[in-house]
């Protein structure tokens, strides 16, 4: 799927060189990344941007302090209509999963290519459209 420079995606890991590396490959395929190193960050970003600004937000499982878990589900109750990706060398745990894929989210596992990052952020995309004159 050819990605659109109104995709925006929010990219949440506490790791710099991570944040980095996956902003650019976002940047390259064309979205629009921005980035936080923590779930308190990333919220304040998000609604500082408005509703619906952010389509897709990639979150880790193992942010700290208080895990990507509670991000995805303070996001789910404050944003429904954004997508959802979770990602951590490990599987998550059978409730979390399910929440997620009740969610429409996804779940990509640690290590993975960029074109599958791409890939995925380009279903949730599609699935999770900005309204009429958003972003």
């Amino acid at each position: 799927m050819a990605s659109d420079l109104a995709v925006r995606v929010m990219v949440v890991d506490d790791e710099p060189t991570l944040r980095r590396l996956l902003g650019r490959a976002l940047e390259r395929a064309g979205f629009r990344a921005e980035t936080a190193s923590d779930g308190e960050e990333a919220l304040t970003l998000i609604e500082a941007a408005g509703p619906s600004a952010f389509r897709v937000v990639l979150i880790d499982l193992d942010l700290p302090p208080r895990g990507g878990a509670d991000l995805f589900r303070r996001l789910r109750t404050a944003h429904p209509d954004t997508g959802v990706i979770l990602t951590s060398g490990s599987a998550p745990p059978a409730a979390l999963a399910r929440e997620l894929e009740e969610s429409g989210g996804i779940f990509l596992a640690k290590p993975f290519a960029p074109s599958a990052l791409v890939r995925e952020i380009g279903k949730l995309a599609a699935r999770h459209t900005a309204p009429v004159g958003g972003p």
